[in-house]
């Protein structure tokens, strides 16, 4: 067998590994996903049945209102609030 030949040979080798252990990593890596979601499938609490509350909707504050703790102030109304606020 010539130097082609045998190069032929340990490149089908080095491919023939590859697709080995490429098949077994993903085998590894599956079997390893399952078992994982089957711990956080039996660590799962079942959430509360919601209500509904007309209270907890609220409308976005209206345009020029100063900003109060608790409320979002949106990014629209930022340069109302600049305004009010720079010296």
């Amino acid at each position: 067998m010539s130097w082609m030949g045998w190069t032929a040979l340990g490149i089908g080798c080095v491919a023939i590994a590859g697709v080995a252990l490429s098949a077994f990593g993903r085998a590894r890596r599956d079997a390893a996903t399952q078992a994982q979601m089957a711990l956080l499938d039996a660590a799962a609490v079942p959430a509360p049945a919601g209500r509904y509350d007309a209270r907890d909707i609220e409308g976005p504050p209206t345009r020029g209102t100063a900003a109060t703790a608790g409320k979002p102030y949106f990014v629209g109304e930022l340069r109302s609030l600049v305004y009010e606020f720079a010296p």
